[in-house]
């Protein structure tokens, strides 16, 4: 049975231990991660679906157009996201 460790309210898979003298031994947690590219993909797609629910923290407008842009510049087939 595969031990895991519980962050934030999620269980997470211990894969390993690491040992420091500060700290003794430490578990080494599996936590998935996406790409920059990805989370900037998923950040854009929820302003546009949600609009209102970031409106009363930013400007979305202005972080629409800075996602769109740095997307466009991180994009090799420019068509894909024209």
């Amino acid at each position: 049975m595969m031990r895991t460790m519980e962050i934030g309210g999620r269980k997470y898979p211990i894969i390993g231990h690491i040992r420091t003298k500060a700290f003794g031994k430490l578990p080494i947690v599996d936590v998935p991660a996406i790409s920059d590219y990805q989370w900037r993909v998923q950040s854009l797609q929820e302003r546009l679906l949600h609009r209102e629910v970031y409106e009363q923290f930013e400007d979305v407008d202005t972080v629409i157009a800075r996602l769109r842009k740095w997307l466009f510049e991180h994009t090799e087939n420019k068509e894909e996201i024209a």
